[in-house]
């Protein structure tokens, strides 16, 4: 949820404030009282209540709490003597002074979250990154500069080393921090080849993650096109590009530009998991799988391989090989987030909404993924359970309003429980999908979420135009069309029904493909399992 508190726009989901585009930077003790003022507006929060949401004491002294409100106001420019955002109620503790309204972005982008969660694969080249980087750490961390002006104390290397180790970690603040010390670096030294990957590399996660908007992605592409020019055989140089250009849906751009990181460092194990994905993502499961199988040759698996198999796998109708490779991620790599995403996705699929309920139910953790609620959501639909599903559609788009899947699915339920629905033509998420295309964004599982859009409405045309446009770029799951409670009213056109048969005879020789191949053969049985994944030297 993101709020307009006068010139303020504060996101409670990603837990940040911004002003004209800046990011504020408030501790996470100021933020905490922040939030509780904006939660409780425009009503004043008591001392005490605010002891027990901030502090999570029964009591703080009013001198500490009154420093850490002069604190507050430090870091948001306002002035107790005339305040815009806090003021103080005598006896009553503080209140939000400006007016809180709800904060709707002009322009809903399916693009970004539907990437990171297409098909019930996050988009790998984002997390080849993040594991790039968290495999070549610097041996001796440095620490961060207490002054982001002044560089007299650390060196342009510590600047980009420290800030591949914030990279690394993935999370909002720490790839803000990231951004941070690599714009220091290339201050200081224009041409640094690592800090320009750096850069570029944050700035894409941060437009995909985040949503940023198309300005952020184009300096990623910028910077990267900047690296391979001054070193075209610098492989990292060629997976940031590539990263740019996924980040945007152009598939086939980044794809080629993956593929040449490899050509350079076949042994590249983050562009091979990056460039196996997209080759999923168009439908080319035989190579995609070659791909996974170089990483396990090179005794060098992401994280997500195992995920990525078990996918592929699943993809091509391959259901026992695939169940194998995710109980092998379910043993080695049980704290992987995506792991819940894909087991539920898999059995989306095969129309088990029982076993997707279970594996999505709603809990506490405050880590969890909007993915899961929207995929209850869809479990609770194909169950008759309407109101739950309204509810975890609604839940998930408050979750991350950057994830458009709960979005995407709630206005589909609407269409369908509507009477009298209007032309889903004009809806704007309908609009915001086809201006992305024309943009020349490639990702075939964009369309899907529209065409549920439409079969939900009664209009077969318009959803039969969408899924043909998601089958012309790729898209090949067959059985999750054939499953979904989305398109129960197309399941017996004959133009759906011979989409489906087309899908199943691609899927057929990708299958004859991937069980010929003697190199894939250890794939496909039970074998010993993989190794971890081991630290690559950094270029």
């Amino acid at each position: 949820m993101q709020y307009r508190v006068d010139d303020l726009l504060v996101d409670l989901s990603h837990r940040r404030v911004s002003r004209n585009g800046e990011i504020l930077a408030l501790p996470d003790l100021s933020w905490r009282v922040f939030s509780a003022l904006l939660e409780n507006a425009p009503n004043p929060v008591s001392l005490d209540d605010l002891a027990v949401i901030a502090w999570q004491r029964d009591h703080v002294s009013a001198d500490t709490l009154s420093q850490r409100i002069k604190l507050l106001r430090q870091a948001l420019g306002d002035d107790p003597a005339a305040p815009r955002y806090i003021a103080t109620e005598r006896g009553l503790g503080y209140r939000l002074a400006a007016r809180r309204e709800i904060f709707t972005p002009s322009k809903i982008s399916p693009g970004a979250g539907m990437k990171w969660l297409a098909g019930g694969v996050a988009t790998m080249a984002g997390m080849a990154v993040l594991i790039f980087f968290a495999i070549t750490p610097p041996q001796s961390p440095k620490p961060v500069l207490t002054s982001p002006t002044s560089t007299s104390a650390i060196s342009v290397r510590d600047l980009v080393e420290r800030g591949g180790v914030y990279l690394a970690r993935g999370s909002y603040d720490d790839n803000e921090n990231a951004l941070r010390l690599y714009r220091q670096a290339l201050n200081e030294d224009p041409e640094n080849i690592r800090a320009m990957i750096g850069l570029s590399f944050a700035l894409s996660h941060r437009a995909t993650k985040y949503d940023y908007g198309s300005q952020t992605v184009l300096e990623a592409q910028a910077l990267a096109e900047q690296a391979v020019d001054v070193a075209p055989r610098n492989a990292p140089a060629w997976h940031a590009l590539g990263f740019s250009k996924d980040a945007q849906g152009r598939v086939s751009e980044a794809l080629r530009a993956y593929e040449q990181a490899i050509a350079i460092n076949p042994k590249s194990v983050n562009a091979i998991a990056s460039a196996a994905y997209l080759l999923q993502v168009q439908g080319r499961f035989h190579e995609a799988l070659l791909l996974e199988k170089r990483a396990l040759d090179n005794d060098a698996p992401t994280l997500f391989s195992y995920l990525q198999i078990a996918s592929a796998l699943h993809l091509s109708g391959l259901d026992d090989d695939a169940d194998a490779w995710l109980a092998r991620a379910e043993t080695l790599t049980p704290d992987n987030p995506l792991l819940k995403d894909i087991q539920a996705e898999y059995y989306l699929t095969t129309g088990d909404f029982a076993r997707v309920a279970d594996i999505t139910t709603p809990d506490q953790n405050p880590n969890r993924r909007a993915a899961l609620d929207a995929r209850y959501g869809e479990a609770m639909l194909a169950l008759n359970k309407v109101d739950e599903a309204r509810t975890a559609f609604q839940t998930a788009m408050e979750r991350d309003e950057n994830d458009t899947t709960g979005a995407f699915k709630l206005a589909a339920l609407e269409y369908r429980i509507s009477n009298k629905p209007d032309a889903p033509s004009g809806a704007p998420l309908i609009l915001a999908l086809r201006e992305d295309r024309q943009s020349g964004d490639q990702w075939p599982e964009i369309s899907v979420p529209g065409a549920f859009i439409y079969a939900s409405a009664g209009d077969a045309a318009g959803a039969m135009e969408l899924l043909n446009d998601a089958y012309r770029l790729g898209y090949r799951n067959f059985r999750r069309l054939k499953h979904s409670p989305f398109l129960t009213s197309i399941h017996g056109e004959p133009v759906f029904l011979a989409l489906l048969a087309d899908m199943e005879k691609d899927v057929a020789a990708q299958r004859a493909l991937i069980t010929s191949d003697q190199r894939l053969t250890p794939l496909l049985t039970s074998g010993s399992l993989p190794p971890l994944p081991k630290p690559e030297k950094s270029p």
